[in-house]
């Protein structure tokens, strides 16, 4: 789904490894996910280039390898099931960016495809989101922040909390203020 690019092992016609770039300001949450599945032999971090490598083990090669028609990363509506909400959570996380207006997550994902990946991710989320200049856009944080709570582990919630704006934060403290009031009023009534 998002900017990573492939390593063609041409002498198995399969793809061996995969090269991600990534923001050094999202690479706490890179190397918590990594510690939190124990994915050390699978993943290699190049500081001078800013980007992992991710070894494919054999077994999941032909899966990753359907991603690419030749060097141009496809996507399509069987690629994302209805329970990968965590992959869309990674997705966020590693690499997308707050804006004014939402959040963007930048893809390299063939312009035919990205309605596709759009639709995926939109209803995976049961969230509103849009395309702009290659990028998928989640408008309303505050919705996606809450839907995380239930539906996402501790580490993705947090990391999707940092997207939040301070006026954001503040209305969902305020309202979590009333609820447990409401709450300690219900039980000593």
């Amino acid at each position: 789904m998002s900017v990573a690019y492939p390593n063609h092992d041409y002498t198995r016609t399969r793809i061996s490894c995969l090269y991600v770039p990534y923001s050094p300001d999202k690479s706490s949450y890179i190397k918590s996910y990594i510690k939190q599945h124990e994915l050390y032999n699978f993943v290699v971090f190049n500081n001078a280039t800013d980007e992992f490598k991710i070894r494919i083990p054999d077994w999941l090669s032909t899966y990753v390898s359907n991603w690419f028609v030749g060097k141009e990363k496809i996507f399509k509506r069987n690629f994302i099931k209805d329970n990968d909400y965590q992959a869309i959570m990674i997705f966020i996380n590693l690499f997308g960016h707050r804006q004014i207006e939402g959040i963007a997550i930048p893809t390299s994902v063939s312009p035919r495809y990205l309605f596709t990946l759009l639709f995926s991710v939109s209803h995976n989320l049961k969230i509103k989101t849009m395309i702009s200049n290659k990028q998928i856009k989640i408008l309303d944080r505050k919705e996606l922040f809450l839907n995380t709570l239930s539906r996402a582990t501790t580490l993705d919630s947090s990391h999707i909390a940092n997207f939040l704006l301070k006026k954001e934060k503040q209305i969902i403290q305020e309202s979590l203020d009333k609820l447990a009031k409401r709450q300690r009023s219900g039980i000593y009534a």
